[in-house]
């Protein structure tokens, strides 16, 4: 549910014409992505209780490419579109697709040994 919220913010964000409520809406969006950190950490542990460290690993990993990568895109984004309300649309559509992603792929089910 923390995505939607997200994607939610994320979008008024980008239709608000006022800097300083856009930046309210942005830190919003943050906020309900945050929620996810409890249970994004746990979730190692549920499906291979054995790996859960190796699983951690390779998830931390993802996450700090993507850091990496994501504001140079974010910058070559702005300059091509020359606007960030495509940005802001782009996080709010990413933020969707996680929480269909939960939704339908995440289980109790242990998947490793």
């Amino acid at each position: 549910m923390s995505f939607v919220g997200t994607a939610v913010f994320m979008a008024l964000g980008a239709f608000t014409p006022n800097q300083w409520v856009a930046l309210t809406y942005i830190t919003l969006s943050v906020f309900f992505l945050g929620m996810n950190f409890t249970a994004y950490w746990t979730v190692p542990i549920d499906i291979g209780p054995k790996s859960a460290g190796t699983i951690s690993s390779i998830m931390n990993t993802s996450g700090t490419i993507a850091g990496i990568v994501a504001p140079s895109i974010t910058g070559i984004l702005v300059v091509a579109l020359d606007d960030w309300k495509y940005v802001l649309f782009l996080c709010a559509t990413i933020a969707l697709l996680g929480a269909i992603l939960a939704r339908f792929m995440v289980s109790s089910k242990p998947v490793l040994d």
